[in-house]
């Protein structure tokens, strides 16, 4: 079967939105802020389930930090239609807020 997959929905709201295509697949990204270095993000569009990747890439912040980490075990925080993202550098939370870019992909 050679069918490629097609975009059957596309929604897009300054800087989130998401697509879903005719295979299920559902890809979704946005920006995120953390206070005191933990964001909890909602997504525009629930999953099926919460075995969809989680990507996120530092965009700024109060101060210098050099690696992010997104949280889903040490809290439970990852639903079908949120996770929670945690900024740090080294082994210490970032203190006052941090931004950052996120996409999610999964059915």
């Amino acid at each position: 079967n050679d069918t490629k997959p097609y975009l059957v929905e596309a929604y897009l709201n300054g800087k989130s939105g998401y697509n879903v295509w005719s295979n299920g697949l559902i890809e979704q990204w946005g920006m995120g802020m953390t206070v005191n270095g933990v964001a909890d993000v909602s997504l525009l569009k629930s999953y099926s389930n919460t075995d969809y990747s989680i990507l996120t890439t530092a965009r700024g912040g109060n101060g210098q930090f050099s690696n992010w980490n997104v949280n889903t075990d040490e809290d439970g925080l990852k639903t079908v239609s949120a996770f929670r993202a945690r900024a740090a550098y080294g082994n210490s939370a970032v203190t006052g807020y941090a931004s950052f870019w996120w996409c999610t992909r999964g059915y």
